[in-house]
């Protein structure tokens, strides 16, 4: 007996089902075998194995019970596949019947290992990465936030990022916040040097970069901001004008002192 799930719910594409061989059929060991081998030819997917575990987890459990599997069709062919099936029990309850059916997930895997790749990146660059949604509300923050502000994600979640503004921000600051938030509002992306304070309340500064996400023809779903910090090599250029003062206002005074 053969079914196709795709013939029988009109699933354009699919072309996964089962195959099944009465115990008591002649032959039945070299008949499987050149059943499974001349569906795989045509491009088909057999996947016994699937409904062996869904059948075995149902009657445990007297419950429907998802399983995943990776099926290989070829050399460069492995697809997943998502079986789901229910028990139906009879009056004294015995297994009466069960319905099921398999979905090839193969997209949803190959996406879902992508966002994972893509997030341990983020998790381990030194630099901040921060997404937020159109409204402004941080969504998420990798482990570099953490280490420059101070401030724990479950903290910022949800939350808009003003409360990193540093209280005794300048003229120059409150310019450079103004020219982010204009840039954004235009849908322009932005890059500048931004003053932060801590949790701890200390001062930081980052070089950031700023830009709107969107979907093509839609409206920004996000923003994504990249940080450096960059508070020690401030420091050290405020420490070199210092002493470059220092040494002009010697240099005037000698000469005052010659003449």
């Amino acid at each position: 007996m053969a079914y196709s799930f795709s013939k029988s719910h009109s699933v354009p594409g699919e072309r996964i089902g089962y195959l099944a061989l009465n115990p008591a059929c002649p032959a039945g060991d070299e008949v499987l075998p050149a059943l499974a081998l001349s569906n795989r030819i045509l491009g088909f997917t057999n996947a016994p194995s699937i409904w062996q575990h869904v059948i075995a987890r149902c009657l445990d459990e007297r419950r429907g019970i998802p399983v995943e599997c990776r099926l290989v069709r070829g050399e460069d062919d492995v697809r997943f596949v998502r079986a789901h099936s229910d028990v139906f029990l009879g009056p004294s309850g015995e297994v009466e019947r069960m319905a099921g059916m398999v979905q090839d997930v193969t997209a949803q895997r190959a996406a879902e290992r992508e966002s994972r790749r893509l997030t341990t990146a983020m998790e381990q660059l030194a630099e901040a990465v921060v997404i937020m949604d159109a409204t402004g509300r941080v969504r998420y923050a990798n482990a570099a936030f953490e280490r420059i502000t101070g401030y724990g994600r479950s903290e910022i979640m949800g939350r808009e990022p003003v409360i990193f503004r540093d209280g005794d921000a300048d003229d120059a600051d409150e310019s450079a916040y103004a020219e982010m938030r204009s840039a954004l509002a235009r849908g322009a992306s932005w890059a500048g040097r931004l003053r932060g304070q801590r949790a701890d309340g200390s001062s930081f500064q980052v070089e950031t970069t700023m830009a709107p996400t969107r979907e093509p023809g839609l409206e920004t779903m996000n923003f994504v901001a990249v940080q450096r910090d960059v508070t020690h090599e401030v420091a050290l250029e405020e420490q070199l004008s210092h002493v470059q003062k220092m040494e002009a206002v010697g240099m005037l005074a000698g000469g005052i002192a010659h003449d």
